[in-house]
């Protein structure tokens, strides 16, 4: 799998400034509500699930897909089909809903120079098991603690407005399923 590397920035709307970093592998989605979504932007233009981004590694090339909206997608100013994904290039744009602008930079990863692993026994038992490293590819990672703290206080009242707005809507839809079961079945 290639090493190219998606970068995206929200130049204008609710989360401007924010970015994005995508991996080949990973499947990024942008949507009004965090539910299903790996990024969510508060405008009203934007649908619940509005944009998919994937590295097609048949081409070689990172794609966007539109996930059937009703308000549409726009990559440097030409509506993007819902039926196929549209190849992205650094330095494309992508306009969703009532504001919100997104820019891409495309970058190759620099390959990683494996270490020359240590092969050995320890006292003549079982083999020495290897240490594993992980890789935490955050950028909450990098960040100082007045900049966590900034962003938290942004982010945490979005997620607890998001996850009320996705209760409410699963009572007001089993509120009209029961309202359904009541006018056809009326009390004796």
């Amino acid at each position: 799998m290639a090493n190219i590397k998606l970068h995206l920035k929200i130049v204008k709307g609710p989360r401007h400034g924010e970015t994005i970093e995508c991996l080949p592998g990973s499947l990024i989605r942008i949507g009004r509500i965090l539910r299903g979504n790996t990024f969510a932007i508060k405008d009203p233009g934007i649908s619940q699930k509005h944009l998919s981004f994937q590295f097609d590694a048949a081409a070689a090339r990172w794609t966007v897909s539109d996930l059937q909206t009703s308000n549409g997608s726009f990559l440097n100013g030409d509506p993007i089909s819902p039926s196929a994904p549209a190849p992205l290039s650094d330095g494309d744009s992508i306009k969703i809903g009532e504001s919100t602008s997104i820019s891409m930079s495309i970058s190759v990863l620099e390959p990683e120079i494996a270490e020359p692993k240590e092969e050995g026994r320890g006292r003549g038992r079982k083999p020495r098991v290897p240490e594993v490293e992980l890789e935490v590819e955050d950028e909450m990672e990098k960040m100082t603690l007045g900049e966590w703290f900034d962003r938290m206080e942004k982010y945490l009242p979005a997620v607890i407005n998001e996850a009320a707005e996705e209760i409410i809507a699963d009572l007001r839809s089993k509120s009209l399923k029961f309202d359904a079961f009541l006018a056809t079945n009326p009390p004796h």
